[in-house]
């Protein structure tokens, strides 16, 4: 086996960033997020070298890793890669050396995923919501978020995650998402709520990464009382209409003291739809803060043992964040402007509501006046998180 050649197919690239790396195939609609020393590796995996040659090299750079660890790192990055369809064995070399972007620039964050807030505007005012959604809340008319997304990918961005409020309330939502799947790897997060027959063919048509539904339960009593009333009778109509004109689904599930004992069901539920899964624990977050103490857990055993495996995947050593903006993660307000994550304030303000922000200007963190001369953007936004200068709506996930 270790004379086989490792070459990535299915127009995968690879993006390396000074503390992880990403790796993504726009023709699939994946990406996966690995730690800066799975590189090790990658700069091996050429098409050129055959496994044991790439476990030799490997053991040349590093003389202190043990060739039995060196091979199961590698065996274990290279089954991966294969299960995710990045990677194929061949019996003779293919040279696709072409496949790192921005290689030049690797001390440097790039930009690649853009979390994007298409409205504020939301029908539903679910109890624990992050983003405490409303009603009356501008919006940018769709020319203008065309324009931000050919800037973003004239930029690099190659991932978008477009949320809300309530993303299938913006005017223009199908046609932004049928412009946006055309570059981009795009995932959409919604209730569900105004998914019917016609949307889900239109969604049918297009190449999306996932569309994913918030279910807190698998019985209208729980989740009505969380999301509001009749919201779970239309999230399980909106799953089913997407699972019956195979449109990929994420469920997902914010876990409280209410729930907590149906984790089990709710993976068998995701099951019976081929439905990917995402556990999310009830934080202390927007109008979570309203809640009462009891809707917290204080154990989230179950929800690690039921919980789908990641998209990160750990190599060598652990993948340590502190901050989303150290993986090259942004989000975008309703307004057009940049924000560090979505969890602050915006940041990046435009002059006005109607202006989008340009990306020509302020687009990396140390471009902007108070971020100058930073060494670390992720270390300057933490920093900024912890006086007050950038306001946070809570505490940030990754314990700044």
């Amino acid at each position: 086996m270790n004379t086989l050649y490792s070459v990535f197919i299915n127009d995968t690239k690879i993006i390396p960033q000074p503390n992880c790396c990403f790796v993504y195939s726009k023709r699939q609609q994946i990406f996966d997020i690995f730690n800066f020393e799975s590189l090790i590796f990658f700069s091996e995996m050429h098409g050129a070298a055959s496994t044991q040659q790439i476990i030799d090299n490997v053991a040349v750079n590093y003389p202190t890793a043990s060739l039995e660890v060196i091979e199961n790192d590698l065996l274990k990055l290279q089954k991966f890669l294969k299960e995710r369809g990045y990677l194929a064995t061949y019996i003779n070399p293919i040279d696709n050396s072409t496949i790192f972007e921005y290689a030049d620039r690797m001390s440097e964050v790039k930009i690649v995923q853009a979390d994007i807030e298409i409205t504020k505007n939301c029908n539903l005012r679910c109890k624990y919501c992050f983003n405490e959604s409303g009603n009356g809340n501008p919006e940018l008319p769709l020319n203008q978020w065309i324009e931000l997304l050919d800037s973003l990918y004239d930029r690099g961005l190659r991932i978008v995650k477009i949320s809300g409020g309530e993303p299938f309330l913006y005017p223009g939502i199908l046609e932004l998402l049928e412009y946006a799947q055309e570059k981009f790897i795009v995932s959409v997060n919604t209730s569900g709520y105004f998914i019917d027959e016609e949307i889900a063919s239109r969604l049918s048509a297009m190449n999306l990464q996932i569309v994913q539904i918030s279910l807190d339960s698998t019985t209208a009593k729980i989740h009505d009382s969380l999301r509001g009333k009749g919201t779970w009778e239309k999230a399980v109509r909106a799953i089913e209409l997407l699972h019956r004109v195979n449109v990929p689904i994420r469920i997902s599930t914010t876990v409280t003291t209410h729930n907590y004992d149906e984790v089990g069901d709710i993976k068998s539920f995701a099951n019976e739809y081929g439905a990917e899964l995402s556990f999310e624990v009830l934080n202390n977050v927007g109008n979570a803060r309203k809640m009462e103490s009891a809707y917290f857990l204080t154990t989230t055993e179950k929800v690690n043992q039921y919980s789908s495996k990641s998209t990160t995947h750990k190599i060598l050593d652990e993948l340590e964040m502190t901050c989303q903006s150290q993986l090259g993660i942004v989000g975008i307000s309703h307004k057009g402007n940049i924000k560090p994550c979505n969890l602050t304030e915006e940041f990046f303000a435009a002059q006005n509501a109607d202006v989008v922000v340009k990306f020509e200007k302020n687009w990396r963190y140390t471009d902007s006046p108070i971020l100058a001369n930073a060494n670390s953007a992720s270390d300057k936004v933490i920093s900024l998180l912890k006086d007050g200068t950038i306001k946070s709506k809570d505490k940030c996930i990754f314990e700044y």
